[in-house]
C-alpha cells in the first residue's frame, strides 16, 4: 500500500482470501502482519501497523462416499458386485474400515478391511461381494 499526500485520507482495502485444504482442521486463526513503513516523513518512518486477526474457517467434514450406492445384485451361482468406498477428507492418521457380511452364506467378501492415509484418502477402493453357492 502507498499512501501520500493526495490519499491518505482514503481507505486502502486488503483483499485476505482463505485457502482450501482437504482436513478437517478446525477453523484455524492467523494473522496478517503489515511491515514497517518506509517514508521520508519522520512521522510515520519506522512505524508498524498492528496485525489484523483472521480466522480460516474450516469447510470439511469427516465421511465416507461410497458408490454405487443403490442396492447391489449378487447370485447364488457366485456372481459378483463391486463397490467403490473413498474419503470425504485427508484424515490425519491411517483410518480402517473393517469389512463384513451380515450373511456370509449369502454374500462373502474378498478382503476383511479397507486403509486409507493421508496419502490415499481421495483414491477409491473397490469391495467385491460374492454371492454364496
Amino acid at each position: 500500500m502507498t499512501f501520500t499526500p493526495a490519499n491518505w485520507n482514503i481507505a486502502q482495502t486488503v483483499v485476505v482470501t482463505g485457502v482450501d485444504d482437504a482436513l478437517v482442521d478446525g477453523n484455524q486463526a492467523y494473522s496478517v502482519i503489515l511491515g514497517m513503513a518506509l517514508s521520508s516523513d519522520a512521522n510515520f518512518a519506522g512505524q508498524t501497523p498492528s496485525p489484523v486477526s483472521v480466522v480460516n474457517q474450516d469447510n470439511d467434514a469427516a465421511g465416507f462416499t461410497l458408490t454405487p450406492t443403490s442396492p447391489l445384485v449378487t447370485t447364488e451361482s457366485g456372481g459378483t458386485a463391486t463397490f467403490n468406498v473413498v474419503l470425504n477428507t485427508q484424515p490425519l492418521a491411517s483410518v480402517t474400515i473393517p469389512l463384513l457380511s451380515s450373511n456370509p452364506l449369502e454374500g462373502a467378501l474378498g478382503q476383511t478391511f479397507l486403509t486409507f492415509t493421508a496419502a490415499n484418502w481421495n483414491i477409491a477402493q473397490s469391495v467385491i461381494v460374492t454371492g454364496g453357492r
